[in-house]
Formats: structure tokens, C-alpha cells, sequence
């Protein structure tokens, strides 16, 4: 075959690479400390402005403390996290990690060293070889929705295959249990780590989730649940034949565990783990695609596209198909909800105070967002006017508390104007604002 006929076939392969932007995004940037700073980013696996972001876990993740840590030897599991950046505190999670042979729930025992040279980090799809600690390995592969994840485990020949779910850390009263009949894990996290920033507890906050196995597990067990007091940390495990190829899925939801596995109903109605994560790879695609460069060395492209890709993994959507959770009220609401400043924000905060939030990153990075077919101004106003209305010293909105008589806020001046004093004047043109949009 000649060298023409080669390059003929191989072009459009070549060429569908190199337009490729979902390529060049290198999610391991950030991740390492270094002389000229920390990023505290994560190699996150999931949509853009995904619910629930997924990402390999080699610390217990806190304020100022992200799950993954590049220089970090071992993997202590897979998180299902609601972290958007090092400064911010985690909400409802779930962590489930692979292990053989004995039982260890505990971080630093369960924990499988890895080399980076068996490691795949990409936007829609993150795979691992774990060292187990007899020298077999263990290969994970993980893929995600909106707010489901698949997650697929290769186990060794030798030894229990096991699957933990951790659902709550030390101090934290989780819940966990399994179902004989489905082979399902279910449960919830109230942990709100920024809860000590708000003087309100929320009491009906949970962040809830639904585990799946492909293959019928042979053992099923919580664990941690005996100690009243949560001074251990509490989740289930299931057990499998040893050298079983098992399949996992995980849905999450902050309404119910009824609601996570509607979810997961919607978001992965069957177990191709290649088709959800080529739908992921085409969110990626669309988004990235947007933006288009000439002239850039791929060291430069792989900067931009990573950094943009970094823009749009936040404000999460926080509605689950036509319902969400506020921390405003401690409520569920009927409607949509794109932000998840209500999320993590403690019950009782100002609203003028999330909206300047709002606006802040608005003015940094609602352009950019809206580039990518976001309108970032309302999305992150509205939930909030609505839910805080009746104490809102403004009282711009026309009409009672009812959320369907609130005007929506489509311009930049309707958030800027909600931020200012509320005087007269500020008022006539916040109305004015809302009159013309």
C-alpha cells in the first residue's frame, strides 16, 4: 500500500483528532503543588455544570483540603463530591472504593498505592490501576452524568472482590442499608462542612443516593451503624466472586432516595458504560468546541481548553427534574434551580449576601458562561428572590410570595440593581429593570 493511500485513510481519523477539543483538556492540571502555586483543582469526571462531580479521592477532602492530590501515593476511593473549589467546604457525598481480601473502611488502611503512568484523567472518563497490598491489581474506570455515575471495577483472581460505600465520615450520622432482594445500597450524608460559617441547622438537608450492582453481590453488609454516637464512619460493602468484572451505578439527590433512583432511571436507563460515556464526551465536545483557536502550539491549546473546561464545570445545576432542595428555607420547591449557591450557603444568610456572591462571579466569569448557552445572571438570582422574598427588605418583586408571580430576571441590570440600598430611587430602577426585561 502506498504512503498516499495511507495518509489518505488515516487523515480523517487524524483530523477528527485535532478538532478534537474534549483531547486536549488535561484535568491533572492544578492538582500538584509546585513553586509558583496549587490550583486545588480535581480531576473531575462529569458534565458541565454537572450536579454531582466524580473524581479519584487520595485525602479526606475539608475546607482549604480537595479530594486529589497529584503527589499523593495511594487512592482512597471514588467520590461523588459537591466541592467546586479548595475554599469551599463538601455537602452530601458518597465516596465507594474497590478493595480485596480483609475488610478496611478506614482511609488510611484501605488506601491502594497507583502510579500515574496507569492512569487516565479526561473529562469524561478517569481509569486507574490499584496496587492491592498482596501486589494484584485492581482496574477502576469511571464515567457520569448529570448526577448519576457508572463506575466499573476489574478484580484480581485471588481474594474477596469487594465494593465499600462509605456513607458518612466520624462525627457525621449517616445512614445505610441494603436490600436482600435488589442487591441495592441506600442511604444518606447530612454533612455540610460550612455549616459552623450560619447560625440555622438544616435538619431535613441530606444528600442522598442509590447504589446499583450489575452483578448479584454474594454478601451484603453495613457497617458502623452499631455506634449511637457516629464516632466511627458508617456505609455498607458488598462482596463478590473473586476475578468478577463488577459493574456499579450511583445515583445522587438532596430530595430523597426514591429521587435518586429516578434519576438513575433517567440518566442510566441500562448498563453501557461506553454509550454514557460517549454522551459525556459530546456535552464536553459542544461546549469546548465553542471556542475555536488558530496558531497555538497543543501545549497552549491544552492550557486554554483545560482552563475553560475548569469555567464551566461551575455554578452546578441544582434542580432535579422539576424540583429542588433550598438551604434558604430548608424546603423542597417545585421549579428549576441552576446554582448551587443554596446549597452550600447557610440557612438564615442575607440574600443581599448571596446575591453579591452571584455577582461577583458573574462579572468574572457570567460572560464566558453564556458563551456556552448559560444565562448565569438569572440562574443565579431568581432561586434566590424566590425563596427569600417575603424577607427580602427590598420587595421588589410585583405580586405575593408565590414563585409563579416573581418576574424572571433576564438582564444584567435586574441583578445589579437587587445588590444596591434600598432606597427609592434603587427601587424605581430595579422595577424599571424588571419591566423591560
Amino acid at each position: 500500500m502506498s504512503r498516499c493511500l495511507i495518509f489518505f485513510l488515516l487523515a480523517p481519523a487524524l483530523l477528527a483528532a485535532e478538532r478534537d477539543p474534549v483531547a486536549l483538556v488535561n484535568p491533572l492540571i492544578g492538582t500538584q503543588k509546585s513553586k509558583i502555586g496549587y490550583g486545588g483543582t480535581m480531576p473531575f469526571v462529569s458534565p458541565p455544570f454537572a450536579m454531582t462531580n466524580w473524581t479519584p479521592q487520595t485525602r479526606q477532602n475539608k475546607i482549604s483540603i480537595t479530594s486529589y492530590e497529584y503527589d499523593d501515593p495511594a487512592i482512597t476511593g471514588f467520590i461523588g463530591t459537591h466541592q467546586p473549589a479548595i475554599w469551599m467546604g463538601d455537602y452530601g457525598y458518597i465516596t465507594l472504593m474497590p478493595q480485596v481480601g480483609d475488610l478496611h473502611t478506614e482511609p488510611a488502611a484501605r488506601g491502594l498505592t497507583y502510579s500515574h503512568s496507569d492512569e487516565t484523567a479526561r473529562p469524561d472518563y478517569y481509569a486507574v490501576s490499584l496496587r492491592t497490598h498482596g501486589g494484584a491489581r485492581i482496574r477502576a474506570e469511571m464515567t457520569a452524568t448529570d448526577r448519576c455515575a457508572l463506575l466499573r471495577f476489574r478484580f484480581p483472581a485471588a481474594g474477596v472482590a469487594r465494593v465499600l460505600v462509605e456513607t458518612s465520615r466520624p462525627g457525621v450520622p449517616g445512614s445505610a442499608a441494603f436490600d436482600r432482594a435488589t442487591g441495592e445500597i441506600t442511604g444518606y450524608n447530612p454533612h455540610r462542612m460550612d455549616a459552623h460559617l450560619g447560625p440555622f441547622p438544616l435538619p431535613n438537608f441530606k444528600g442522598f443516593f442509590v447504589v446499583q450492582f450489575r452483578q448479584a453481590p454474594q454478601k451484603e453488609q453495613t457497617y458502623g451503624l452499631e455506634h449511637p454516637d457516629a464516632s466511627t464512619s458508617r456505609g455498607a460493602f458488598a462482596e463478590f466472586r473473586p476475578g468478577e468484572v463488577v459493574e456499579v451505578r450511583v445515583g445522587t439527590s438532596f430530595l430523597s432516595v426514591d429521587q435518586a433512583r429516578e434519576n438513575l432511571r433517567r440518566e442510566t436507563p441500562d448498563w453501557n458504560f461506553e454509550a454514557v460515556r460517549a454522551k459525556l464526551h459530546s456535552a464536553w465536545a459542544e461546549k469546548l468546541g465553542r471556542l475555536e483557536v488558530e496558531g497555538a502550539t497543543d501545549r497552549e491549546k491544552t492550557r486554554l481548553y483545560t482552563a475553560l473546561y475548569h469555567a464551566l464545570l461551575y455554578p452546578r445545576e441544582f434542580s432535579e427534574y422539576g424540583r429542588y432542595y433550598s438551604a434558604f428555607d430548608d424546603r423542597v420547591h417545585n421549579g428549576e434551580s441552576y446554582t448551587a449557591y443554596s446549597g452550600y450557603l447557610p440557612r438564615g444568610e442575607q440574600p443581599a449576601h448571596a446575591l453579591r456572591a452571584g455577582a461577583h462571579r458573574w462579572h468574572d466569569h457570567g460572560p464566558l458562561a453564556e458563551l456556552s448557552g448559560r444565562r448565569m445572571d438569572a440562574e443565579v438570582a431568581e432561586p434566590v428572590l424566590y425563596e427569600h422574598y417575603d424577607r427580602h427588605p427590598c420587595r421588589f418583586a410585583r405580586g405575593g410570595s408565590d414563585p409563579q408571580r416573581v418576574p424572571r430576571l433576564r438582564s444584567r441590570p435586574c441583578l445589579e440593581g437587587s445588590l444596591q440600598r434600598c432606597d427609592d430611587a434603587t427601587r424605581r430602577r430595579h422595577h424599571a429593570a424588571l419591566a423591560r426585561s
